[in-house]
């Protein structure tokens, strides 16, 4: 079955020295699988290959990304002191 090929491809963890290799081989499969969803799937792969390069050597996961932007939004309310001013809404004071 050539698509469920071009999923384990997609999902199979490479070094980036062997990125622009795997994206070929996925190449290859989506062509041969010649299904709708395959084409999209490789089209998809190839608009967001940056960041993809990016994800493989940075290995940031989204939900660390938003951990230290939380905690960067924390210390900056706290260095100018907005978390314990009082409201200036006169309805919510």
């Amino acid at each position: 079955m050539p698509s469920a090929d071009v999923k384990e491809q997609v999902r199979a963890p490479a070094p980036l020295e062997d990125a622009a290799a795997a994206k070929k081989v996925l190449e290859g499969l989506v062509t041969a699988a010649t299904r709708p969803e395959t084409n999209r799937l490789y089209r998809t792969v190839c608009r967001w290959w940056e960041e993809i390069k990016v994800l493989v050597i940075t290995g940031a996961r989204t939900g660390k990304i938003e951990a230290n932007n939380t905690a960067i939004k924390t210390v900056k309310r706290t260095a100018r002191d907005t978390a314990t001013q009082p409201s200036t809404n006169r309805f919510f004071s």
